[in-house]
């Protein structure tokens, strides 16, 4: 198991390489040379979320190049939509006295509720949350749950101690609720090996 699993260049499936990851990859290249100063194992990952767009446009090799073309490359891709199988998983993880289903217009939703606040995870046609997806991605990349199948791309383990994730601010709301959907489980102990690193 590695020390580190570092996650960059976050991108829905129907954007192009751009501005965003390109602030990631520059965050990255200062995260790897702090760890390999300090000589810490880690490995690195893509999560491509090709769930929640309506269409997929995305050119995984073009993705991959624009990245070498800044001397790095991922030891992984994943697709988010892998997630959905073992986010059942995190649902049954949580305590079943603070689930709830709510209706919201032609749709019910089941709900985490916990201190107040409620957090949505699932509709009843079977659709999941960001919030719940990257909870379950969480758990994937500290080990605790598997994936059937992601895209190796070095003789790496994806799974580590500590998780650094690079993301625009934008997704800090999300990452919040990640983090509330964790405290409620027995794997409550992780949260503080997660960092961030916000742009």
């Amino acid at each position: 198991m590695n020390e580190f699993n570092v996650e960059f260049a976050h991108i829905y499936a129907d954007q192009e390489f751009g501005q965003e990851q390109i602030k990631s990859i520059l965050k990255l290249k200062k995260v790897v040379q702090e760890l390999q100063k300090k000589k810490k194992s880690f490995s690195s990952v893509v999560l491509i979320d090709e769930y929640s767009p309506p269409v997929c446009t995305l050119d995984e090799k073009y993705f991959l190049n624009k990245i070498l073309e800044h001397n790095l490359s991922p030891d992984f891709i994943v697709y988010e939509s892998q997630l959905c199988k073992v986010a059942e998983t995190v649902i049954k993880l949580l305590p079943k006295n603070s689930l709830q289903m709510q209706k919201f217009n032609n749709k019910k939703v089941l709900l985490l509720v916990t201190k107040g606040k409620k957090i949505g995870l699932k509709d009843n046609f079977g659709k999941y949350t960001c919030s719940l997806l990257i909870a379950a991605w969480i758990l994937v990349r500290f080990g605790v749950l598997q994936l059937s199948s992601l895209k190796k791309l070095k003789n790496k383990e994806l799974s580590a101690n500590r998780l650094i994730t690079i993301l625009p601010q934008k997704y800090k709301e999300t990452e919040q609720k990640v983090l509330e959907i964790l405290a409620v489980t027995k794997y409550k102990y992780l949260i503080k090996n997660i960092k961030y690193e916000f742009f």
